[in-house]
Order: C-alpha cells, then structure tokens, then sequence
C-alpha cells in the first residue's frame, strides 16, 4: 500500500510502524507527523499561489479601469468634434427659418458633414 506515493510503508527505512486491523491500516505516530508536515507544505504553497492569483486580478482591475477611462475620454472627444458641425448646421437653418437668408455654415471636412454643410449654404 502507498499513501500518496509519498513513501513506501513495507520499507524499513520509514521508520513507520503498520498495524492491520483488517480494514484499515494504522500509522505510526512518525508518519503522521511527516504527513501533517507534507499537507502544511503544500497549504503553504497554494496560499502563495492564491496571493499570486489575487495580485494579477488587482492589476488586471486597474488596466481594464485604466482603459476604460481612456476609451470614455476619447470617445468624448470624437463625439465633440463630431457635434460642432452639426451644431453649426443647425443654428444657421434656424437663423434661416427665423428670416436671416445670408448665414452660412463655414466648411472644414469632406465627409458627410462637410457635404451638408456645403449643400446648406
């Protein structure tokens, strides 16, 4: 019988003690010891692994804050330059529809915006 292929117990040089009681096999009190030494070793190391695993999520929430504040900036920008355009646009068809026949819309792009631009005046 091996118990977690740790060591082999019909050796003599475990120094462990094996009594049969039909079902079970009882351990020396040596064994357990280096058992209990083997399962402290490995919780030692998945709490080490654990910490690891908490320090990468902790920089992974700060890049994905970190790009998302980014995105929201360029974003707004983008949506800025693309409603002054528009805003123009839109202040000088209501200058016309209140009677003001000589506003114009100053064209800066070729894009659709700028094509509306140069249609409305």
């Amino acid at each position: 019988m091996q118990l977690f292929n740790l060591f082999d117990l019909n050796s003599p040089s475990n120094d462990c003690v094996r009594v049969n009681t039909g079902k079970y096999d009882i351990l020396s009190l040596q064994t357990e010891q280096f058992l209990n030494h083997q399962v402290k070793e490995r919780a030692r190391s998945l709490e080490l692994q654990f910490e690891k695993t908490q320090s990468i999520a902790s920089y992974m929430l700060l890049g994905s804050l970190a790009v998302f504040g980014i995105s929201l900036l360029v974003g707004s920008l983008f949506i800025h330059q693309l409603l002054i355009p528009l805003q123009q646009v839109s202040g000088a068809s209501r200058s016309m529809a209140a009677g003001d026949f000589q506003m114009r819309v100053k064209v800066n792009s070729n894009d659709e915006i700028g094509h509306l631009a140069q249609v409305f005046n």
